[in-house]
């Protein structure tokens, strides 16, 4: 599915789900993971790893392999209003230059 098709999917949803597994290099995603970026663009709430979250207020994070934790973080997710914060998308020059710098 293009990058095009999939946004009418995200638009419409009441949250989105970004269950990334986490290794060593994996706290880069709170900044540059593409599905957590439309969410915010959107002003839609995410469920993600803690490590993900970053600080977008709109990111609910939950512990793998905690069912409880999980099932919070989407309570908490589908309880949010949807609020856009990221009002200026950054472009993937600036997504390079910030994995790199």
């Amino acid at each position: 599915m293009t990058f095009d098709a999939t946004l009418p999917y995200v638009r419409f949803s009441d949250a989105v789900v970004a269950p990334y597994r986490e290794s060593t290099a994996s706290s880069y995603l709170a900044e540059t993971s593409l599905k957590l970026l439309q969410a915010s663009f959107y002003g839609i709430p995410s469920i993600c790893p803690h490590f993900a979250v970053g600080d977008d207020p709109l990111r609910h994070g939950y512990t793998a392999g905690n069912g409880a934790s999980a099932i919070a973080a989407t309570r908490a997710a589908l309880g949010t209003a949807r609020v856009p914060v990221m009002q200026n998308a950054p472009t993937w020059d600036r997504v390079a230059e910030q994995l790199f710098a």
